[in-house]
């Protein structure tokens, strides 16, 4: 990705990229630093991590663990100052707990990301998770949503704030 970047920055005359929907483990010092440098790159980085808890992340077949996450974020953050970042949760994914959850609405409020989504888990055909116990009901998947973008709306509305007279 870092050299399919630098090939476009040189080779074209596109006024900017944005990454959407990086996968972590694609985000190398030499992606970051590219990111950084490049006045056509947006400081902007759209990158799902699911979950929090890591007995959720160890089921969805996601790499790492919440420490593993928060130094990538943390390290995408001071190679990037200022960065706009934008993330992805999942609720409901059978097996989580209310404290997963709360682990997860921990993780949330700690990090301060700048726009999230919030979706559902739902079934996918063949995928490994559609035979798995513990599926979570639809009015607890909407409550646990319902209540992470509550705390994103006071997060978001707080950074919001503090660009007012930017550019």
């Amino acid at each position: 990705l870092e050299d399919l970047l630098k090939a476009l920055l040189s080779e074209t005359g596109i006024a900017w990229f944005r990454l959407m929907y990086a996968y972590p483990a694609f985000l190398t010092d030499g992606l970051l630093e590219v990111m950084a440098t490049e006045s056509r790159v947006c400081k902007y980085l759209d990158m799902p991590i699911q979950h929090a808890s890591d007995r959720m992340l160890k089921a969805m077949h996601r790499l790492g663990d919440r420490a593993a996450i928060e130094r990538l974020v943390d390290r995408i953050r001071q190679r990037i100052p200022g960065v706009t970042f934008r993330t992805a949760f999942i609720v409901g994914f059978p097996g989580e707990t209310e404290e997963a959850f709360n682990e997860l609405k921990d993780y949330l409020q700690h990090a301060e990301f700048d726009r999230v989504a919030v979706f559902h888990y739902s079934d996918e055909e063949d995928t490994p998770a559609i035979g798995f116990e513990g599926k979570i009901e639809q009015d607890v998947m909407n409550e646990r949503r319902n209540e992470l973008l509550a705390v994103q709306e006071t997060i978001a509305g707080a950074k919001g704030q503090a660009k007012v007279g930017m550019v």
